[in-house]
């Protein structure tokens, strides 16, 4: 916090702002707005969020933080996205066709350009469009982030092929771009704390719905998935 955020004139602004807030509700409650049937539902709505999430931080989250030990196994476990970490610069085609027969999956991993693959579709009478994209390895999902660090530049990598269509990333590119363990520690610690809380919720959610008696009193109501044991 800067010294200007505490300062008289920050809380005369602070100030104003709650007399401001407060007289345009006192306005709503002249209006009888607090008792509108859309405003209290979402009143309500706002008021169970706010419970909940306060009974999840005293009651379920764990206490205390991410241990600095599981802090460096993280990023040492992950040197893609950290002291290995690249920029990647790649033709994607997304191609409507998939999955690839054999014959074309062999010939477009030998085309090692990005002008090759668009040559081999278009001979092909195969429908594909393209895009160039620059991308840091956190902005690329998890499960093709090892094989585009495996893979050299030319190379054809596919992301995915579902349905009648497969995404190909061409690598035209890489830059080297490592972050050390200072610059990254406290989103790491961040997002391990989410994972852990998540985890501890999803146990907690389990055990709660174990020992409480469900009613359904509406059965067209189509009834919540089971949670995984």
């Amino acid at each position: 916090m800067h010294a200007s955020d505490s300062g008289p004139a920050a809380q005369q602004q602070a100030l104003k702002g709650l007399i401001d807030e407060e007289l345009v509700v006192q306005a709503a409650q002249k209006a009888t707005l607090d008792r509108d049937r859309d405003v209290m539902i979402s009143m309500d709505a706002e008021s169970r969020e706010i419970l909940v999430r306060a009974y999840a931080e005293q009651h379920i989250y764990p206490s205390g933080s991410i241990e600095d030990s599981e802090l460096h196994n993280f990023y040492d476990a992950n040197p893609a996205l950290f002291s290995a970490r690249n920029i990647y610069h790649a033709a994607v085609f997304n191609i409507e066709q998939g999955p690839l027969a054999a014959e074309l999956q062999t010939e477009l991993d030998q085309a090692r350009s990005a002008d090759a693959v668009r040559g081999i579709l278009s001979r092909k009478n195969i429908g594909f469009q393209t895009e160039e994209i620059t991308r840091a390895a956190e902005a690329i999902p998890l499960s093709l982030l090892p094989k585009l660090t495996a893979a050299g530049t030319g190379s054809s990598v596919i992301a995915k092929s579902e349905g009648g269509r497969t995404q190909l990333f061409v690598l035209t590119g890489l830059e080297s771009s490592p972050l050390s363990f200072d610059q990254v520690s406290s989103e790491i610690g961040q997002f391990l704390t989410t994972q852990r809380n998540t985890a501890a919720l999803k146990t907690y959610l389990q055990q709660l719905r174990a020992a409480s008696k469900i009613e359904y009193a509406n059965v067209n109501v189509p009834r919540p998935p089971a949670l995984n044991q």
